[in-house]
Formats: C-alpha cells, structure tokens, sequence
C-alpha cells in the first residue's frame, strides 16, 4: 500500500490497459478519487476498507497480493516476496530474472527499501536497477555476528553494465529547496531540515514521502490536500 500510494486514500486512479484505483492501485473498482474526477471527501471507512480487501484479497480479480504471493508458494528464501511484488506490479508476462525488468524498475528494491525506513525515500535509481545483470552480496567484518550467530552481509554492491545515473539524469527527481518558505500557509514544522516543493497539479502521492508524515510535519495541510499548493515548502524531515 505505501509503495502504491504512500498511503493516501484520495490517490488518483491510475490507468494502464485497465483502470488501477485506491490505496492499492490493483485491479478493482472502489476509489476515492475517480478517473479524470476530483477526490471524494471524506472518503468512508467502509471505502477504504473495500480498497485494502480488493488489493489484498482480490477475489476474483486478475492480479492481487494474495494471487501473486501465491504464485511462488514453492519458492523457500525470502525472494519469492520480492518476485510477487514484482508480479503485482508487472502482471505475469514479466519472468527476467532481473526484478529491474517491471513496469516500475525499482518496485520491488523500493519495497525492500521501505523495510529499513518506513517513511524515507528510496534510494533506488529506475535508470541503473533496470540495467543490472547480477547482483552480489559483499561481506563486511562489522566485528559481530547478528542475533542467530550469522556473519553479517553487505547486500548494497550491484554488478551492472550501466553507470550509475547522476540526479540530474535520474528518473524520479525529488522536488529541491527552493521555493517560497511561508509557515503560515504551511505550518511547517520548527528545525526542518529537508523541504518539499511541489509543482503545479501535484497531489497527495506526489510527495516524496508518506501523505500521513508530510500533514504531522506541515500542521497546516488539510487532509484532502487542496491546500497543497505548488511552489510552496513542506517540511519532510526535521
């Protein structure tokens, strides 16, 4: 759900060859926020529940959580969480070995990601995951051993043909610093360090972290976002 829509419950549907409304952006149909429509307010517990059961659940749906986990039931490491990530975002047809081979290059890395910090911003770049043609792990003597008495493993050194993008040449480039710093629209939180500036059009799953995060730390954002204004400074971290 956080890699779908950080969580917003007015994310916009989003088409493909199908529509992919909701929290989810799966195969189903309730949505808070319609095709080409503006968001409903409020949206009802009752829609959100039904976009979190059709995303998960999905019965009868093509593609869902629980579908595509299913998929590689036989698979015994911890990849097969990854491939059906993959799966859910891809669809079947896609089977490279490389989970850079997806609608979404960084999918299934972002999910992995989202592991370690929750609520941060995935350091993956489309551009070179899309490119890698084997990936490593790299022992690193930290000197300790984890809870189960295993060496602990540096899984962050990629193998790839490609360079790694610059941020001027990647894909994803997260909005900067410059931009009008008003707390009086924004109720930006005292001590921040890091700043969102969104562009004109951008919505709630336009922002660079989590929606729930970006109102705790801009006190001033209404929850429908129609007071995120373009040009203006959103606090993200502090």
């Amino acid at each position: 759900m956080m890699q779908e829509s950080k969580g917003c419950v007015r994310a916009p549907t989003s088409k493909s060859d199908t529509h992919n409304p909701g929290l989810m952006q799966g195969a189903g149909t309730t949505t808070c926020h319609p095709l080409g429509q503006s968001p409903i307010s409020p949206c009802s517990a009752n829609d959100i529940r039904a976009m979190i059961h059709e995303g998960t659940a999905g019965e009868g749906l093509r593609t869902s959580l629980k579908e595509s986990l299913s998929a590689f039931s036989t698979t015994t490491d911890d990849s097969k969480y990854y491939i059906a990530a993959r799966r859910y975002n891809s669809g079947s047809q896609v089977t490279n070995p490389n989970l850079g081979h997806s609608a979404t290059a960084c999918y299934a890395s972002d999910i992995a990601n989202r592991l370690i910090k929750p609520f941060g911003q995935s350091s993956c770049n489309n551009n070179a995951v899309a490119g890698l043609t084997m990936t490593k792990g790299r022992e690193r003597n930290y000197g300790e051993n984890d809870d189960s008495g295993n060496q602990k493993i540096d899984l962050d050194q990629h193998q790839t043909d490609h360079k790694q993008a610059t941020p001027n040449e990647a894909s994803d480039v997260e909005a900067g610093d410059s931009g009008i710093l008003d707390t009086n629209v924004t109720g930006a939180a005292d001590g921040c360090t890091r700043y969102y500036t969104p562009t004109e059009g951008a919505t709630c799953e336009s922002a660079p972290i989590a929606f729930a995060k970006l109102r705790q730390l801009n006190s001033k954002l209404k929850d429908d976002y129609s007071n995120l204004w373009a040009g203006y400074q959103y606090c993200m971290a502090i």
